[in-house]
């Protein structure tokens, strides 16, 4: 099975030097996050990669509760009262009347007075006050004060929502797939094959030459996609495990075996399986990897894994193609020790392109 390293592409690697370089270095798949897209960028995107030669890839908004827009300050108050409402992202500059621009509709269907809200990771909590399904809003009375980031993540304690496995944005983005030429679609917080039917399903009202199809990669980021992970391999090209995502619902100390599990299943499938999330993060700031992110790069290899997935290394880091050059040595490295032939080789010639700070410790 063939290896692959996907990056997310974005404000520190969409440029034509940075794009050439990874580029070179043969990066799989060049990967655009639709939940930080709006029309206006992804056309921006699709122009740019065309020019470069350069097949491009979409990641959904999926099934997640997110931040669309914020008007006014992010910063709220214990005590504050919180407007949330539906506001599709492409509308977010001309709505009105709110704090808090949310993605998905049926949020509204499913959230009750009482009901606790977490938004995003740093601990703003809020309760629901009161809903109007009609208006397709709320109000949130903060339990604790805290900012907002755009894209921030709303869950609902102890309460599991059905979303549409795609907004109406991922669905535009989904029919302009063919005319752009589009490689792969990730499909995010997949929860059961039906999200996977209903894609393919789009793609065959617009195309009905399958080979003509984008491949399909379903990302397991909550419970619902773990149990219902067995029905999910048989519909897709592969298995994209986001540990971020996943330990908002399992316990971080349980993320390494949940992942070494997705790795055996998809292994016995024949499935491809890739990991993200805080897989070079130091290297989002710093110039060298940290030896726990090595050992963590090595351990999986050795349990099988396909690839992985570089995001904010390869989008907002300041070392893209370096985090790059980082895992393709690993996996080098990797390739050697398992046919058993690390003594017959010098690792540095495998660094020739890499910085000499890379060179000295790796």
């Amino acid at each position: 099975m063939s290896f692959h390293i996907i990056g997310t592409i974005g404000p520190s690697s969409f440029n034509s030097n940075v794009l050439t370089r990874l580029k070179n270095l043969q990066l799989s798949s060049f990967r655009i996050n639709l939940s930080h897209s709006t029309k206006v960028t992804l056309s921006r995107y699709y122009n740019v990669f065309m020019n470069h030669g350069i097949r491009p890839s979409l990641d959904t908004q999926g099934a997640q509760i997110r931040v669309t827009s914020i008007l006014g300050d992010s910063w709220f108050n214990e005590g504050d009262d919180i407007v949330v409402q539906y506001c599709p992202q492409e509308f977010s500059h001309i709505l009105s009347g709110f704090d808090i621009g949310v993605n998905h509709p049926e949020f509204f269907k499913n959230v009750l007075p009482g009901d606790e809200i977490k938004l995003g990771f740093e601990g703003l909590i809020g309760e629901v006050t009161t809903v109007d399904e009609v208006k397709e809003s709320c109000h949130i009375k903060a339990i604790t004060s805290g900012n907002i980031e755009l894209n921030t993540a709303f869950d609902i304690s102890g309460k599991s929502i059905q979303l549409a496995p795609f907004t109406e944005f991922d669905i535009d983005c989904i029919k302009g797939t063919f005319e752009n030429n589009v490689e792969t679609i990730y499909v995010s917080f997949c929860n059961s094959a039906d999200a996977i039917i209903l894609l393919r399903n789009i793609l065959k009202s617009i195309s009905s030459d399958i080979r003509k199809h984008p491949k399909i990669i379903a990302k397991i980021e909550n419970k619902q996609g773990l149990l219902n992970l067995h029905e999910i391999i048989n519909h897709v090209d592969g298995i994209l495990v986001d540990r971020g995502d996943l330990s908002r619902e399992v316990r971080i100390s349980v993320i390494p075996s949940v992942v070494s599990s997705i790795i055996k299943s998809c292994r016995q499938y024949n499935c491809p399986c890739f990991v993200a999330t805080n897989v070079l993060d130091t290297m989002i700031n710093e110039s060298l990897p940290s030896r726990a992110e090595i050992s963590d790069i090595y351990n999986l290899l050795s349990k099988g894994v396909s690839g992985f997935v570089l995001a904010a290394e390869v989008a907002i880091g300041k070392h893209p193609v370096e985090s790059v050059q980082v895992i393709k040595l690993m996996h080098k490295i990797h390739e050697l020790d398992a046919r058993n032939l690390m003594s017959q080789y010098d690792i540095g010639e495998f660094m020739s392109d890499m910085p000499a700070n890379l060179k000295a410790w790796l």
